[in-house]
């Protein structure tokens, strides 16, 4: 949390009053070292997908016991593979209410 803070005052210009306080990407030294952009997209077994939602982030939180659980149970598990296991979505099912789900 602390880093974070860090970046959002690099991100913020303390000298500037006017309405472009918030520095460009391109010229922000925090957006150009440190962010990421993610797209999160839901997937179903069903093969139903949502829109894909494309956000730019400085840090990613996942739960280390997790990926270390999970790495002790399947030593052949990629680090993106258990990144990916370890944000998979538990929201419901993209598909419309006229097709539902039975996955």
């Amino acid at each position: 949390e602390c880093f974070e803070g860090i970046l959002h005052n690099l991100h913020v210009s303390p000298s500037d009053s006017s309405s472009d306080s918030l520095r460009i990407a391109e010229q922000c030294i925090s957006h150009r070292l440190f962010s990421m952009t993610l797209v999160e997209q839901d997937r179903c077994v069903c093969s139903a997908s949502s829109e894909p939602l494309t956000f730019d982030q400085y840090i990613f939180y996942t739960s280390v016991s997790y990926l270390t659980d999970r790495h002790a149970a399947d030593q052949s598990l990629t680090f993106a593979t258990l990144l990916q296991q370890a944000t998979s979505s538990l929201r419901p099912c993209p598909a419309t209410e006229e097709k539902k789900c039975h996955g």
